[in-house]
């Protein structure tokens, strides 16, 4: 799988009332319209990798909670990620 570009937008009434999930936290103007990084029901938090703004690839967490929104947390501003993808499988003896 290859990186999945970031893009946000103004967000709308409909966003806050029918995908509180994609509303960028730190601000309720933005809302992320793309594909963000499945969190399980029971840990709103997953690791990826992420190019930043700064020319940078890291591991970043990314948040997404019904209550608080969805961030990623070392990259904090609706345009800090340029991209995401999820990390590499674990090295496999014999791979």
């Amino acid at each position: 799988m290859g990186w999945i570009e970031v893009v946000t937008r103004l967000s709308t009434w409909m966003d806050r009332d029918f995908h509180p999930e994609k509303i960028y936290k730190w601000n309720n103007t933005f809302t992320y319209d793309c594909d963000l990084p499945e969190c399980s029901p029971s840990d709103y938090t997953k690791q990826v990798l992420v190019t930043n703004k700064y020319g940078r690839v890291e591991i970043d967490t990314f948040v997404a909670d019904e209550e608080e929104g969805c961030y990623f947390i070392q990259n904090r501003g609706y345009d800090a990620v340029l991209a995401w993808m999820p990390l590499p499988e674990p090295y496999k003896k014999g791979e």
